[in-house]
């Protein structure tokens, strides 16, 4: 963090302007610091929200910068005639701080005079001053407290050190850690920085919080950083303390971790080794907090760089030109500009002698092809005669193609059809081998039956030609109707056995017969032979009479 005092005239007659519209980007003559092709990258902080700073036209921008600076204002006119007289006091003071018969702790004081942009307290100033012995010590002395009487003139507010108007703070991650906007949002570092204000400093409101993030070239995405001021005035009590105010919150940051021995006092009245050590511990404190609110979460830790590092050479030329305006430094965003567009030329004509030396080869090519093409002309031709040829066969083989596809359409139709009817003759034979079982059953049953006529036979055949001679007649004739069964000859011999049937044969012959019709089933048979036998019964019996 470090205060802000602004010492340019602007063109309205307001003073010290100048240097704060740049976080405005309103001059065109600092467009060098920056690319404005990326302007709407940049935010603002509004009661409304983060919005992009480009919504806000120039005359809300003027607004707010004459909000931040309050009633530090001047008349023009006398404004032009003190700086005037600061301008001759800053070049002896210059040229003293340049000699080498200066003693160094002398010529920094100078320097810091002369670089500074903020109040300058005259009374510290002084007793630093003399503990020194140099040559014309009084006049140096003299001029040296005449440059900041006219430098804190031009400043009106604040009269001393300790009741700052305003101040500014920065927070920014060094570009050589690479994080990238996509890894830390903007609006992310603008709610942090807006937190640890209210925390540590909420009597102290918020004049003016920007990000920007225009000072990058076009591909890279890191560097955007905040540019936050507060008012110096407290708006519990209407005093401009708040540099007292930061003492007293490193006091208690110290008392906390157990550093009480090193509290500073309260008064403000510190001592110039004290005074760097104030933004060293608000620095400590900023760090821890940002940690835990931001970092942390997200893989990150801000720390202090090496003892070796802060005190290298290349540290000491930072802070030195840490107080050169940005366009003035060796190392700024302009000559960024001039180095990337400076490689980009290399870059060109590299590709220019590339693709001049393609050029040269795609002629030598263009000439290979062109006799590559007529060649391929002359068989285009021919392949066009071979094209014609092979349509024309294809055509004849499309035709034979369908030919054969609508063959083939039949040839499965038919197979179809085929498949249909060996289905309906499959049903058939099912229902053919099932009546043929039943059959072969009726078979077997007839076959069976036949066996026992012939056993049968076999025993009429044993009786003795005596026994059977009577009923010989009888048997032959049962035989054949047996043989005849169902046509006009059984109907004969049916006849022919009533006929034999008579009071001729003895009542045991007639049962055989009986019997044996009965024995071949046929009941027509049975019954006649039965009624007549009961009838030739009767008669023998005398009934019949």
């Amino acid at each position: 963090m470090h205060s802000l005092r602004l010492n340019n005239p602007s063109g309205n007659g307001i003073p010290y302007l100048g240097n704060l519209q740049k976080y405005f980007r309103t001059k065109d003559e600092l467009h060098a610091e920056w690319d404005t092709s990326l302007s709407d990258s940049n935010l603002i902080d509004t009661p409304e929200g983060i919005v992009p700073l480009s919504t806000v036209s120039q005359a809300q921008r003027e607004a707010i910068l004459l909000d931040v600076m309050g009633k530090t204002t001047q008349h023009a006119g006398n404004y032009e005639q003190t700086s005037k007289a600061k301008s001759k006091s800053k070049a002896k003071l210059n040229k003293w701080a340049s000699d080498v018969k200066t003693p160094r702790q002398v010529a920094d004081l100078f320097t810091r005079c002369i670089t500074s942009s903020a109040f300058i307290n005259a009374n510290e100033v002084s007793a630093e001053y003399n503990q020194f012995e140099l040559d014309r010590k009084n006049q140096k002395h003299t001029q040296l407290i005449n440059y900041i009487n006219l430098h804190n003139a031009l400043i009106e507010k604040p009269k001393t050190l300790n009741s700052t108007n305003f101040q500014e703070l920065l927070f920014k991650i060094p570009v050589k850690h690479g994080v990238n906007s996509d890894e830390m949002s903007h609006v992310e570092m603008m709610n942090a920085m807006k937190l640890y204000l209210k925390t540590f400093y909420p009597q102290y409101p918020i004049k003016l919080m920007v990000l920007h993030h225009d000072e990058r070239l076009p591909e890279e995405n890191t560097g955007g950083h905040v540019h936050v001021f507060i008012s110096g005035q407290n708006s519990e009590t209407g005093e401009y303390d708040l540099r007292r105010s930061q003492i007293k919150c490193v006091n208690a940051f110290l008392a906390k971790r157990g550093d009480v021995d090193d509290c500073l006092p309260v008064s403000g009245q510190l001592k110039y080794i004290q005074t760097s050590e104030v933004y060293r511990y608000m620095q400590q404190m900023f760090y821890e907090f940002i940690n835990a609110n931001l970092f942390n979460s997200k893989g990150l830790n801000a720390a202090f760089s090496p003892a070796s590092e802060r005190h290298s050479a290349l540290r000491k030329k930072m802070k030195a030109e840490a107080r050169l305006p940005k366009h003035q430094r060796p190392f700024n965003f302009h000559t960024r500009k001039v180095e990337y567009l400076q490689q980009q030329v290399i870059d060109l004509k590299k590709e220019h002698q590339s693709i001049t030396h393609t050029l040269s080869d795609s002629e030598q090519t263009l000439a290979r092809l062109k006799i590559e093409n007529r060649k391929i002309h002359k068989q285009n031709i021919d392949w066009q005669q071979k094209i014609a040829e092979l349509q024309s066969e294809y055509k004849q083989l499309r035709v034979k193609h369908d030919n054969i596809r609508n063959v083939m359409e039949q040839g499965q139709a038919f197979i179809r059809e085929q498949a249909s009817m060996r289905d309906r003759l499959d049903v058939e034979v099912n229902k053919l081998t099932q009546v043929a079982k039943v059959k072969q059953k009726e078979v077997i049953e007839l076959g069976e039956d036949i066996s026992k006529k012939q056993a049968l036979l076999i025993q009429i055949r044993e009786m003795t030609a005596e026994s059977l001679k009577p009923i010989e007649q009888m048997i032959s004739a049962i035989y054949i109707r047996l043989k005849a069964s169902g046509s006009s000859t059984g109907k004969y011999f049916f006849d022919k056995v009533m006929e034999a049937f008579d009071d001729k044969l003895s009542p045991e012959k007639r049962e055989i017969s009986i019997n044996v019709a009965k024995r071949i089933k046929d009941r027509e048979l049975v019954l006649a032979l039965s009624r007549k036998n009961q009838k030739l019964t009767k008669k023998e019996d005398g009934y019949g009479l």
